[in-house]
């Protein structure tokens, strides 16, 4: 028999699989391929390019953060790539929202953090308060949370989970030699081996940062056993991941929030701090740590375990066997204390200081190895990622998408809110989360009219939530790594303490941030909170917009007898003559109809008689509140639609101003409606302007045209012409971004021939005027005035250079002086020319500097056109104006078919292409008596409305004249010129501007119209406005309004007249003039403009309009107090004294 053997065989490696080749090159194919995938975004939006390449942007980002494709760090640099190279953002711009004011607050956290774990100190203390709470198992868990937690404050999750695991290991071994009775040694187990070299904070990924020995645990664990040490290590992360969100450096979300807030709403004045963000938060977390640990104790300790005391010694001989606390525990305990105590006071002081002869707290050695610098970078780039998304408006574009949602309750909108940000926060980093998710609830809450707040801050707070996944946060895969928990024991646990965290997460806003004595309220106390709206946390109801909360108001305001409103005539005569005006419309039947059917509703009336012409005796013996629902109905129905261009004229009945047009009509709409912004001599704080866009927006406004004059910071030789509270060029910046975002034309304006006073008034340029005794126009033939004014052009030019800009307007209007200097009078005999040449030529060389200063932007020069009306025509065309300049007509009249003639228009045509008009919203300065002239600071709307009727019809008529009619520039000055008293100021003339601007942008004014800006402005009912009196202005949420300016100088104005005409006749008042003068006049006036001028313009204010009407109630009351003093008269004839 034959041995045969069998042949060897060899095994040869399985051939991977395609999926398991396409599995290990995820992250290459991902990096390569998302660009091209992603490619379709660009085509998106074909009618907003921005939006579309900001969405390509965050798209690719997006893919990087969550599949981890590269480093997050390097993913959140690429902003500073592919912004500039988009043309979204200058890499400038890109770069400063990398390291903004709150990055180096958790800068300033971190480094405590590291110098604590560098000396142990975080140790001492966990040991200290482990050794206090009860030994059984159930209890040491709660303590170890609530230690977990409270370190997570201060110092990252990272690193508290990173201490607190260690000493769990040494309580897990311990519970298993009482259990087994010491069967096993402490090497068997072994503690975790923790070390910081791969330490990412809360957001980056842990892949391996602890690991007990290489045999499998369950092998030496009982079931009970390896319950409770998977109990004990789940309560670890738990508590880092919920305690972070206590403290507004606990984590990186809380911090994504508070820079969202500053970049979403630059003029929310949040108060939000350490205490208050603190007294917010606590109740949250301390409702999820108690949750999450009964979730704990019901799924891992369900039978109790022996050896509780032996735990408790083990835990107390760890804390003893500590050293004393050494030199650098100390200095780190005390830099800590101080830290805390300046970030909760907000006033940080600096000191030198050395250190040579004893141990440095932290060296920088540490700081490389322990730092994590990356999470920086990662918190930098979503901010960046932020301003990209807000510059595109492609946030706006997302929250209009999400619009869809509103079927829903608020409510549920907010839940779905957190439960998305949970399941995102889980599958990629809080910072992430927090970057992408924050902005686009935002937008969804603006365009829902809810409070932003309402679900920017349950998304913060819910970006910390990730329980559920190992790689979900850094705590959950440090505790993953120990080796003792699987997958599917975190996913039990994580999910139900997600579940309970979400719905208490909704139950805390519901409730406790919503409550009377609100947190919120006192954390956001000043939020603005969408462009169309102005709503301030003073009454907080989720999902109740202003114009409800206004409604409300206004019914309560005449929810009162007519005998509760003494002191209120004037009041009283608003609401008597529209009522009246509705009676004689309707002839009363209709009223007593509606009249009564609020009286079946519940509604007291008292001897209700029809109205008719002859009743206004039975309108005044009506309870107010019945007049004020009877007004309210009939507006809202049909019987407004007759009022169509008649309003009320005292006690003479009714005045026609405006017929409608017929509806087959077509009506010229002004293509470019532009707001004009004055800032001479009463300029608003930064913060206030940045309030008015939103609104200049939702008004109708395509543009702003914005007039610096001695508030631009002019440097070099112009530096002492900028004003002592002139703008900072980071404001002006923040300020011009703010109107790019909301998509509105920038128009410069800047004086380049007449209205110099701000520059000719010093005496090192007075040199360069016209003439000596006059300070407004520029010597045209001197180069070296010329190149003063070049000179404020170039810089104002090379701040909009960034920013788009269209128009320029180089002013050169009231030009009251020419060929008046010596230089000017040579020129004109040296070449026999006349001061029309003068003119002519300094504007053409004048545009033409503008038109070379920008030379890859087209830009249309702007010039007002007072100059050249009178100009002949060839002499225009010779200088090649016709090319160069687009001229504003500007007139403020209410006719203007008495000023602006047909021929007029037809000359203009013959030299110039394009027109605009000018008109104005406040301060009309040719009447100078009474209303709208240079002393006039209180609102005419009527006499504004009826110039922009005018210009109406003008533009109707004459716009085909020309090749195009660009627009109106609507203008609104602070004061005629550089030494003119202060006029109308601009919160004043805010309800005026938007009337206009809505008749401007519907091309007609009727009942719609006055509908529609009723609405846009949330006022509680129609705005009615009277010839002769003051208008019926409702209660409404405009910046003026919002900050009851207009409503104080409003009231102001009606005061001093009623003093005009009874106080100084009525000698029997001298019993309350002083009450009077504090209250009324000075004390409410001051306080309310405070709020939005700097006090030199309010002292102003004071000054000229309410000052000298003080002194005539002061003298009165003296002369007063002098005659009742008097006993003894003497005899006549009496000595009359020579004044």
């Amino acid at each position: 028999m034959s041995l045969i053997k069998s042949p060897i065989r060899y095994h040869q490696p399985r051939k991977p699989s395609t999926l398991s080749v396409i599995w290990r090159m995820r992250t290459h194919l991902a990096f390569t391929l998302t660009p091209i995938i992603l490619l379709p975004i660009l085509f998106s939006f074909p009618q907003s390019q921005d939006e579309a390449r900001c969405g390509y942007c965050v798209g690719i980002m997006a893919v990087y953060w969550v599949m981890e494709v590269i480093p997050l760090a390097v993913t959140a640099l690429l902003p500073m790539v592919l912004y500039p190279l988009l043309g979204l953002m200058a890499s400038n711009d890109v770069a400063q929202m990398y390291l903004p004011d709150i990055s180096f607050l958790f800068i300033g956290g971190l480094m405590v953090a590291v110098a604590v774990q560098k000396c142990k100190l975080h140790n001492r203390v966990a040991l200290f308060v482990l050794t206090i709470v009860p030994p059984q198992p159930c209890w040491i868990m709660l303590g170890f949370m609530l230690v977990t937690a409270f370190l997570s404050m201060w110092i990252s999750n990272t690193a508290t989970a990173a201490l607190m695991v260690p000493i769990a290991n040494s309580v897990i071994i311990e519970l298993v030699k009482s259990n087994r009775r010491n069967q096993f040694s402490d090497s068997l187990l072994g503690e975790a081996v923790v070390e910081d070299r791969h330490n990412e904070n809360s957001d980056g990924r842990r892949k391996s940062l602890g690991t007990f020995s290489t045999r499998d645990p369950t092998e030496i664990l009982s079931k009970d056993e390896h319950q409770m040490a998977k109990g004990l290590l789940i309560s670890v992360a738990f508590g880092a991941n919920i305690g972070g969100t206590g403290t507004i450096t606990g984590t990186p979300s809380n911090l994504v929030l508070l820079g969202q807030i500053k970049e979403i709403f630059p003029l929310a004045d949040t108060d939000i701090n350490f205490i208050s963000w603190m007294v917010f938060a606590l109740p949250l977390v301390t409702a999820c740590l108690f949750m999450t640990w009964l979730t704990l104790v019901l799924i891992f300790f369900r039978k109790a375990s022996k050896g509780h005391q032996t735990i408790k010694d083990k835990l107390k001989q760890k804390y003893d066997e500590l050293p004393s606390l050494s030199f650098a525990e100390i200095c780190v305990s005390i830099c800590f204390l101080i830290l805390l105590t300046l970030w909760i006071t907000r006033d940080p002081y600096v000191v030198p200081g050395k250190s040579e002869n004893v141990e440095t707290l932290l060296d920088w050695k540490t700081m490389q190895a322990k730092f994590p610098w990356s999470v920086v970078l990662l918190l930098g780039g979503g901010f960046a990622m932020a301003a990209g998304v807000k510059e595109s408006n492609l946030s706006y574009r997302v929250g209009e998408m999400m619009q869809l949602l509103q079927m829903f309750p608020v409510n549920v909108i907010m839940a779905i809110c957190i439960f998305i940000t949970i399941f995102l926060t889980n599958i990629c980093s809080n910072t992430v989360t927090a970057s992408i998710f924050i902005p686009i609830v935002a937008e969804l809450a603006k365009s829902l009219e809810i409070h932003p707040l309402y679900f920017m801050i349950p998304t913060a707070l819910s970006s910390s939530m990730a329980f559920t996944l190992p790689v979900a946060t850094p705590p959950n895969a440090i505790i993953f790594a120990s080796g003792l928990l699987h997958v599917k024991d975190m996913l039990l646990a994580g999910t139900l303490a997600t579940i309970e965290c979400g719905l208490l997460a909704i139950l805390f806003m519901m409730t406790w941030a919503t409550s009377s004595t609100s947190q919120l309220n006192r954390i956001c106390s000043d939020l603005t909170c969408i462009p169309s709206f102005e709503l301030k946390f003073t009454q907080f109801t989720p999902g109740c917009t202003l114009s409800l909360a206004a409604r409300e108001k206004f019914h309560a305001s005449f929810a009162v007898k007519r005998g509760e409103l003494a002191g209120q005539e004037m009041l009283r005569r608003s609401v008597r003559r529209f009522a009246l005006s509705i009676s004689l419309l309707t002839n009363g039947s209709r009223m007593q109809r509606n009249v009564s059917h609020k009286a079946q509703s519940g509604v007291k009336v008292n001897g209700v008689k029809p109205f008719s012409s002859n009743s206004r005796k039975s309108v005044e013996e009506t309870d107010v509140i019945i007049v004020s629902y009877a007004i309210e109905f009939v507006i809202q129905r049909d019987s407004l639609e007759n009022m169509e261009g008649i309003v009320v004229d005292g006690d003479h009945g009714f005045q026609k101003v405006l017929h409608r047009p017929s509806s087959s009509q077509n009506y010229f709409i002004a293509p470019n409606r532009i707001f004009h912004l004055d800032l001479k001599g009463a300029a608003p704080k930064m913060g206030y302007l940045l309030k008015l866009v939103p609104f200049i927006k939702q008004i109708g406004a395509t543009g702003i045209m914005i007039e610096y004059e001695d508030m631009f910071p002019f440097t070099g030789k112009l530096s002492g012409v900028k004003a002592g509270n002139a703008y900072t060029l980071d404001e002006l910046r923040r300020f011009l971004r703010v109107i790019q975002t909301h998509n509105l034309d920038i128009i410069p304006l800047v004086q380049t021939v007449g209205h110099l006073e701000y520059i000719l008034k010093y005496p090192n340029f007075s040199k360069y005027r016209e003439e000596e005794r006059y300070p407004q126009v520029i010597c045209l033939t001197d180069e070296g005035a010329v190149d003063l004014v070049q000179e404020a052009l170039r810089q104002i030019l090379n701040l909009h250079k960034d920013f788009a800009m269209k128009y320029f307007h180089i002013g050169a209007d009231e030009v009251f002086q020419i060929g008046r200097c010596e230089k000017d009078r040579s020129y004109m005999v040296n070449n026999n020319v006349d001061t029309e040449f003068l003119l002519l030529r300094h504007i053409a060389k004048i545009a033409k500097f503008v038109k070379a200063q920008v030379p890859n932007k087209k830009v249309n020069v702007l010039i007002w056109h007072d100059m050249l009306v009178n100009l002949q025509a060839q002499n225009v065309l010779k200088h090649g104006l016709s090319n160069l300049v687009e001229p504003v007509v500007w007139n403020y009249m209410e006719n203007l078919d008495d000023q602006l003639l047909p021929d007029f228009w037809q000359r203009l045509s013959s030299m110039f292409s394009y027109v605009w008009g000018a008109s104005a919203y406040k301060v009309e300065f040719w009447k100078v008596q009474c209303a709208d002239g240079p002393d006039q600071y209180a609102s005419n709307v009527q006499h504004y409305l009826n110039n922009h009727i005018s210009w109406l019809k003008q533009m109707n008529e004459h716009h085909s004249k020309f090749k195009q009619f660009r627009g109106i520039i609507v203008t609104g000055w602070q004061r005629f010129d550089h030494f003119a008293i202060i006029c109308e100021v601009i919160p004043v003339g805010l309800l005026s501007a938007a009337v206009n601007m809505a008749v401007l942008k519907n091309g007609q004014y009727g009942s719609e119209v006055m509908r529609s800006v009723s609405q846009s402005l949330k006022c509680s009912s129609v705005l009615y406005f009277d010839k002769n009196s003051s208008p019926f202005i409702p209660q409404c949420s405009f910046p003026g309004i919002g900050v009851h300016v207009f409503h104080a100088v409003q009231t102001l104005h009606s005061t001093i007249n009623s003093v005009e005409e009874q106080v100084f006749n009525d000698y029997q008042v001298r019993g309350w003039i002083a009450r009077f003068n504090e209250k009324h006049l000075y004390t409410q006036a001051w306080a309310e403009m405070q709020t939005v001028f700097y006090n030199d313009t309010v002292a102003e204010f004071v000054y000229v309009y309410v000052k000298p009407t003080l002194k005539r109630l002061e003298e009165l009351s003296q002369r007063i107090d002098k005659l009742s003093e008097l006993r003894i008269f003497p005899r006549r004839p009496f000595a009359v004294q020579e004044f």
